[in-house]
């Protein structure tokens, strides 16, 4: 139809309700858009910018590494960050029997809840933002065996119930943890490799951020009312009971025993472990290279290449 320079004016100033209406969604739709897109484009995560080949190695015997302490950041709460089976849980009952309950996380990567079926996209910004950052990291190759027994005998049931539709997607699309030991080590989301890469990006993060505190499970394991003090002193917190007497109550064998009475239900995440399995527990062993009677030694020698890739001694 051919208007008249008059009728077209006409038709700008008088827009057609209905016409009006679809631009105006149009445009929320358009603008909902951008903001996802942008949402994408500063994401809460952050990547390591180095490259493995050239990281220093990261002995797990190492003492802490601590720069500041709680006088830089006075009014903040402390944030524990690890992977899933570093050894939080001692840590947790540890500063528990000193009178202080600690906040922690695992930045998105748990083995409960929603973070069962997320993968690993980076370091999670948020998770320590006003908080008092300290971070645990342990052997990879032990931390994920310890995580397969947890994911085996707890978590993968509790995932089947709590999330039915996203645990039978997961399932449809070749996602779910393997069973047998030796494919989960290799696993894409569940692995070593994951393991490492968590934790090599969340050292290389906070090692120049001041304050902050890494502690690698080994040398707590070794040191333990050194490692202890230096935590309670970075926290400021001054503990209900003597150093000594804490690291005496929180020996593994106790905490074992203790979990199988039932004594530890609610106190630092743990629940009941069953008495007729060992490897079911929270508190399950604790060992310092304990892989070995798990693993072939091929596959052994297979993952100790891939932590030292990312500077990790196994």
């Amino acid at each position: 139809m051919n208007l008249d320079p008059q009728e077209r004016s006409s038709v700008r100033m008088n827009p057609d309700p209905q016409d009006e209406s679809v631009r105006t969604r149009a445009c929320s739709l358009a603008a909902a858009r951008a903001r996802q897109s942008a949402h994408r484009k500063m994401p809460d995560w952050t990547v390591s910018a180095n490259h493995p080949e050239i990281l220093t190695p990261t002995s797990p015997f190492s003492g802490p590494q601590v720069r500041g302490s709680h006088a830089a950041l006075a009014s903040a709460m402390p944030m524990l960050v690890s992977y899933p089976k570093s050894g939080r849980t001692w840590l947790r009952y540890m500063l528990h029997l000193a009178g202080f309950e600690m906040p922690v996380t695992h930045a998105g990567m748990g083995s409960a809840g929603n973070d069962f079926f997320g993968d690993y996209r980076g370091v999670r910004k948020s998770r320590i933002a006003g908080r008092l950052p300290l971070f645990l990291h342990r052997n990879p190759i032990d931390t994920i065996v310890s995580l397969y027994f947890q994911v085996l005998r707890k978590d993968l049931t509790l995932a089947r119930e709590q999330h039915p539709l996203r645990f039978a997607h997961a399932r449809w699309r070749g996602r779910l943890p393997p069973t047998d030991i030796e494919q989960f080590v290799r696993h894409p989301r569940f692995g070593v490799e994951t393991a490492c890469r968590f934790n090599r990006e969340w050292i290389d993060y906070l090692l120049p951020l001041e304050p902050s505190l890494v502690l690698s499970y080994e040398w707590l394991r070794g040191n333990p009312a050194a490692g202890l003090q230096v935590l309670l002193d970075y926290i400021g917190h001054t503990p209900t009971r003597s150093v000594a007497e804490i690291v005496e109550q929180s020996a593994f064998d106790a905490m074992q025993r203790n979990e199988r009475n039932g004594n530890l239900v609610g106190v630092a995440g743990i629940g009941v472990a069953d008495a007729n399995d060992p490897e079911s527990g929270k508190v399950r062993r604790g060992e310092v290279k304990g892989y070995g009677r798990y693993l072939a030694p091929a596959t052994i020698d297979e993952l100790r290449a891939i932590a030292a890739r990312y500077g990790f001694e196994a």
